[in-house]
């Protein structure tokens, strides 16, 4: 029926993708955009080179990307653009565990002597919200959203999304001096933080500098 696109003017329940449960804000973003398996692509062991914010690219060797779906996931023009990084490479919007949209773009080193890919953009960003350690590793999925498409058909590329999940190895603690509690927030306690510090900015100051809070 016009109108209703197609589900009865419902949108139809979306099922918690695996190894994401925890991530209230991905979850949610996932649902806006209508995804319900973004896939398992890859996952890479992070190095120092990878967890340095100056650095500010994620290095993908190329065997690790050939035996995985990465290229076979593109289109003739997406492959394009990852090959020979014209433009910078192919545009990938990507998010992370609270659902936090990254501007990424993946191309191939042209170099020589250094055969890999890498993810570039705001990976420095990334890297910077997350504290990254020793062993760790990122997983990356990868999803096709239904209103992309229209860009894709268009020009040929610009479908194609990621997630991007953090991993620590199993048993191993986040050392206490380096957690940033912010980081794990929901993407719930963040709006209400959100909403105290805008009330604390907002609330006329009391004499002595501090702030005057009227409750109903």
């Amino acid at each position: 029926m016009p109108g209703t696109g197609g589900f009865g003017g419902k949108r139809p329940a979306v099922p918690t993708p695996p190894g994401v449960e925890e991530d209230d804000g991905l979850r949610a973003e996932l649902r806006r955009l209508r995804i319900s398996r973004p896939a398992l692509v890859l996952t890479k062991r992070l190095t120092p080179s990878d967890r340095s914010r100056e650095k500010a690219r994620l290095v993908l060797p190329e065997g690790l990307v050939r035996t995985s779906p990465l290229l076979g996931m593109l289109t003739a023009g997406e492959r394009h653009l990852v090959l020979t990084g014209d433009g910078g490479g192919l545009p990938v919007p990507a998010f992370d565990r609270l659902g936090r949209a990254y501007a990424m773009a993946l191309k191939r080193d042209r170099s020589p002597t250094c055969r890999s890919y890498r993810l570039t953009g705001q990976w420095s960003l990334f890297a910077s919200r997350h504290a990254m350690h020793d062993g760790d590793a990122v997983e990356v999925r990868a999803f096709r959203p239904p209103a992309w498409q229209a860009r894709l058909e268009s020009r040929g590329e610009g479908g194609l999304g990621m997630a991007l999940l953090l991993r620590r190895p199993r048993g191993q603690p986040t050392p206490p001096a380096a957690v940033n509690d912010a980081a794990f927030w929901s993407y719930r306690e963040r709006g209400a933080a959100d909403g105290l510090l805008l009330l604390a900015r907002t609330a006329p100051r009391r004499g002595d500098g501090g702030v005057q809070i009227t409750v109903p």
